[in-house]
């Protein structure tokens, strides 16, 4: 194909298409996966407690870094006397 003609339709990626990449969570799916509110979802985040990638207004979460952040304690606290 020369590289001045566009490609044909059957070649051209289908932007509709949802694609299915398992080692990535949307905030719902994480707050599902952690048990919790997608806004507090989104603190943790904003707080840098809870590592996450923006593309345009959304956030997308790695599953590693949710199982990760479900292994440290959250909210640490005083400790019980």
């Amino acid at each position: 194909m020369s590289p001045h003609l566009s490609p044909s339709v059957s070649e051209q990626i289908d932007l509709n298409t949802k694609l299915d990449y398992p080692e990535v969570r949307s905030v719902a799916q994480a707050a599902n996966l952690l048990n919790i509110g997608e806004s507090l979802v989104r603190r943790y985040i904003r707080q840098g407690r809870l590592r996450a990638y923006r593309v345009g207004k959304t956030y997308f979460l790695r599953h590693a870094d949710i199982l990760e952040f479900q292994t440290v304690d959250r909210n640490p606290g005083k400790p019980k006397e």
